[in-house]
């Protein structure tokens, strides 16, 4: 039931958000569609958004598509993360992926690290290490192979 005078989220806006983002969004993304400040909360109680770290949620289901948990991860740490390490190797198909590990993401700025996510911090990255791959960002297989030996 909609209420009359209260402002309802843009719910194309969060599908479409979601949609480009193997079904998850961020707090962050909810509230620019127009959901207030309690509505994850709401959503989430009725099943409507799954928390998967804190502010990123997928949307509807709690299903895993394909690097889901990178898209996550990457949502998780902010602008500039990218998939590395052991999680870049298996993004490039030179490991196996492993169910339910840890994803792996290089981040340039202090970050806590969030169940379920590595954060490895490095000072700077250079653009030669850095690419996309299945639309993710992602350290080039050459970095994923020296940071793998540390």
């Amino acid at each position: 039931m909609v209420e009359v005078g209260v402002p309802q989220p843009d719910e194309a806006a969060v599908a479409a958000r979601a949609g480009a983002q193997r079904g998850r969004v961020t707090l962050t993304q909810l509230r620019g569609a127009g959901l207030g400040k309690s509505g994850a909360s709401k959503r989430a109680k009725k099943g409507l958004l799954h928390r998967e770290h804190r502010g990123v949620y997928a949307v509807g289901h709690d299903a895993k598509p394909r690097w889901a948990s990178e898209v996550s991860a990457l949502l998780a740490a902010g602008d500039g993360a990218d998939v590395a390490y052991r999680s870049a190797l298996e993004l490039w198909g030179v490991l196996p992926p492993r169910p339910g590990r840890r994803v792996d993401i290089l981040v340039t700025t202090p970050r806590a690290n969030r169940g379920g996510i590595t954060v490895h911090r490095t000072r700077r990255i250079d653009e030669h290490d850095r690419t996309r791959r299945w639309d993710l960002p992602v350290t080039t297989i050459e970095r994923a192979l020296l940071d793998a030996v540390e």
